[in-house]
């Protein structure tokens, strides 16, 4: 009997683990706008990068992205033309404004540190009770390129965001 009541109190008192854990947090977003709503978005603001070699025992130095890639610059700022017309008609949000940040992914090499990044709120560790919902971006606008964008919908979907 004593067993039991032992086991049951380190059950009820045990230390709840993390379900989601961060591995190095994303760069900052490069646009950003505080909001009630904030909309996420990932785009390649730059293409082409140097980086350090990875050893696989630390985390890596970030990525220098070197090409600035005007086609994707305009999707960013295309989304943010379409929330400040939002935000400005005041029928279509009452009493609410839309927010967003916009990462760059630096060609592919940041797109799952901002996706995380998004749906966490830039916290480390994501416990179990938070893991299903997104405390900051209520939906993502993706990357151009449809594979890179398959790859962080299946993330992002984990914690019901749409992409």
């Amino acid at each position: 009997m004593a067993l039991l009541k032992l086991v049951l109190l380190a059950l009820l008192i045990r230390k709840v683990t993390p379900v989601c854990r961060l591995q190095g947090m994303a760069q900052p977003p490069e646009l950003t706008k505080d909001g009630d709503f904030i909309l996420g978005g990932i785009f390649t603001f730059r293409t082409g990068y140097r980086g350090s070699v990875p050893t696989f025992q630390s985390l890596p130095d970030p990525p220098t992205c070197l090409n600035i890639n005007v086609r994707e610059f305009k999707f960013a700022q295309t989304m943010i033309f379409a929330i400040e017309e939002i935000n400005q008609n005041a029928a279509m949000l009452p009493n609410h404004t839309l927010g967003y940040k916009i990462y760059n992914s630096c060609g592919m090499t940041n797109i799952m540190k901002a996706a995380i990044d998004l749906a966490s709120g830039q916290r480390e560790i994501i416990d179990e009770r938070n893991c299903t919902k997104a405390d900051t971006a209520q939906a993502v606008l993706g990357h151009s390129g449809s594979a890179p964008t398959v790859g962080f919908a299946r993330i992002i979907g984990r914690f019901q965001i749409p992409v």
